[in-house]
């Protein structure tokens, strides 16, 4: 089975990562924690390699997380650059993924329409599983 985690910076992120890892899972299950830095070319010149960085060392943090709960797992990490729905669901079926989770900001309303939903985005048009995990009260 492989699992992507498709993360940012977040609380809503961490407590998926500790929700959906903290399950009991096949030996031969593959994480993958994916982040995307929502850049564009014009926007990037190569002095923002300390934002890369630090969004490299977020996402290496998450990953020890998981190895914590599945110390033999095959955990992998991966920062890509573009939109995030759509470079989440393109690398979720490149990579063959079972099952994509995500964690939910828990927009409502106008705020969910003007800022866009990723989460609802890969959740109608992934190629496999989606499970969204949300933060009671949040």
């Amino acid at each position: 089975m492989k699992v992507l985690f498709a993360v940012d910076d977040s609380k809503f992120s961490d407590h998926a990562i500790e929700t959906v890892g903290s399950r009991p899972w096949p030996v031969d299950t593959e994480f993958r924690i994916l982040s995307v830095l929502e850049l564009s070319r014009s926007e990037f010149d190569g002095s923002d390699t300390a934002v890369i960085g630090k969004l490299k060392a977020d996402v290496e943090s998450k990953a020890k997380v998981l190895e914590t709960l599945h110390p033999s797992a095959k955990i992998e990490v991966k920062v890509l650059q573009g939109r995030a729905k759509d470079a989440i669901l393109s690398h979720a079926e490149e990579w063959g993924s079972d099952l994509i989770v995500v964690g939910s900001h828990g927009r409502r309303g106008l705020q969910k329409f003007l800022l866009g939903s990723v989460a609802e985005s890969i959740l109608v048009q992934s190629p496999c599983a989606v499970e969204i995990v949300r933060i009671k009260g949040a």
